[in-house]
């Protein structure tokens, strides 16, 4: 009877031992559970991803004013970006060419498909105040050369074509032709020539009016 009795109290504590096996694994998955299904905490804006920037909002372009000829023979100027030089010229003979995009249905694209020369002015960092004028205003509502006069700014005359005498660098430039894209129109220029008005400026490239400075300026 003893060993009978001994034999019960070891399969007892065998069972015990299971059973605290069994609870304790079961408490176990219960406390991942819970973990798991917890509602996670919302980010907050700043932790949020900004949206993806196109890859032609992430490069920084230089800013060039296009002057061109109209037909009062007053001239006019607008703001242009999307301007590239768009070959090597280093064969004899071969000429450097830009290519100049321009909003449809502005003064600065009917003069230009019109006489088929314009001016391309680099313009430096001290410009960034004309902007609004020359970007942003119509020239069927303003005469942009007069403000620009009223501004302090001297206007000098190349082939009845007004520049900046204050302009970084001017580019005479030829068409060659035209391509339709959507609201601009993609001129391809050759280029005549090109000059530095003010030489004792000593205008530098960190002088040169871009995309990033407009932006840091909250002008764009």
């Amino acid at each position: 009877s003893k060993t009978i009795f001994s034999s019960i109290q070891f399969e007892k504590k065998i069972l015990w031992r299971s059973l605290l096996r069994i609870f304790m694994a079961f408490g176990a998955i219960l406390v991942v559970s819970m973990h798991l299904i917890q509602p996670r905490p919302k980010l907050s804006s700043s932790q949020t991803k900004a949206p993806l920037t196109p890859p032609w909002g992430m490069v920084n372009s230089p800013v060039y004013s296009v002057a061109t000829r109209d037909l009062q023979h007053g001239g006019n100027m607008n703001i242009a970006t999307y301007v590239s030089a768009a070959s090597l010229a280093r064969t004899k003979g071969a000429r450097k060419c830009y290519s100049v995009a321009l909003f449809k249905d502005t003064r600065t694209h009917a003069n230009a498909k019109r006489e088929g020369q314009i001016l391309l002015q680099l313009l430096p960092q001290k410009h960034s105040s004309l902007i609004e004028l020359l970007g942003k205003t119509s020239a069927r509502e303003v005469n942009k050369i007069k403000e620009l006069e009223k501004k302090g700014e001297k206007i000098i005359w190349l082939d009845d074509i007004p520049y900046m005498e204050s302009s970084i660098a001017v580019c005479k430039l030829q068409i060659r032709g035209w391509l339709d894209a959507g609201d601009h129109e993609l001129g391809l220029f050759d280029v005549l020539k090109w000059f530095v008005p003010r030489p004792d400026m000593n205008y530098s490239n960190d002088d040169i009016l871009d995309t990033k400075y407009l932006k840091e300026e909250g002008v764009l």
